[in-house]
């Protein structure tokens, strides 16, 4: 059974002190922004109304997503930091007195979403930009015209060099939360971190994954490596176009007669 709205919070929630109940400003225009109807339409197809087990409110799963996208977290440790912050739940709508939603059942929903979901929520968030005028849509030409070239057949070492670029690259990010109290919000900040992440190209797509220490190690390495062999193919290049140089004078000294090309007419 679809739930849209979260249950409204106690009412000893009005006793927290003001400073407590006000979110931080990224999070206040998010909250308010997300407050549409076209963000919650999509879900509709995909409960039924009044039949089955009440789903997590559409509002807090919509806050929670944008909580993992946005810092970049599992979702284990998703509803560890919302559990964890007020903050983070008054924006989530998950009132102190409720559990958070457990990792497994946010898996599940994104899951039985799929990418069609997904999609018709990027639609109506484009939409809405472009209807406040945030996000400006301006029309798109291209040229289909065919033009005739040679085919650059690859090299043995232009494939090696292809495959040693996708082993992508690797950055390490120190981060902020939205805990107002947190030593992250302090001047100057102590961000958290690091996180390390690897991202690569596949199919014309950049993937990107969180990494463990010992990860990020193993795959320091492996960029040293590629780097080093980038070196090497360098190196070989040079010493290939050294090597031509000297084959050809080699056969001008051998065959000195000239080479005659015919002239181009004008």
């Amino acid at each position: 059974m679809l739930r849209v709205a979260a249950p409204p919070p106690p009412a000893w929630d009005a006793l927290l002190p003001p400073e407590v109940r006000r979110l931080p400003d990224e999070l206040a225009r998010i909250d308010a922004y997300l407050d549409d109807e076209r963000f919650i339409t999509p879900w509709r197809a995909l409960f039924a109304a009044r039949l089955g087990r009440p789903s997590i409110p559409v509002q807090t799963l919509l806050r929670l997503l944008y909580l993992k996208h946005r810092y970049q977290l599992g979702y284990r440790t998703l509803c560890r930091e919302v559990a964890d912050s007020i903050s983070w739940r008054r924006f989530c709508h998950i009132p102190l007195d409720q559990p958070v939603p457990h990792p497994t059942t946010l898996v599940k929903l994104v899951g039985r979403a799929g990418p069609k979901t997904i999609e018709q929520l990027n639609h109506a968030l484009l939409a809405k930009l472009a209807g406040e005028r945030v996000l400006r849509c301006r029309k798109l030409r291209i040229d289909t015209t065919v033009v005739e070239a040679d085919i650059d057949h690859p090299t043995d070492a232009d494939l090696l060099e292809h495959a040693v670029r996708t082993l992508g690259g690797l950055v390490r990010r120190y981060i902020p939360c939205g805990k107002p109290s947190c030593r992250c919000q302090a001047d100057p900040p102590t961000l958290h971190g690091p996180y390390w992440q690897y991202s690569h190209k596949a199919d014309g797509k950049t993937i990107t994954r969180r990494l463990t220490p010992d990860q990020a190690q193993l795959y320091q390495q492996w960029i040293a490596n590629r780097r080093r062999i980038h070196q090497l193919l360098a190196q070989m290049q040079q010493v290939s176009a050294q090597a031509a140089e000297i084959l050809l004078r080699d056969a001008d000294i051998a065959d000195p007669r000239p080479i005659h090309t015919p002239a181009r007419a004008r």
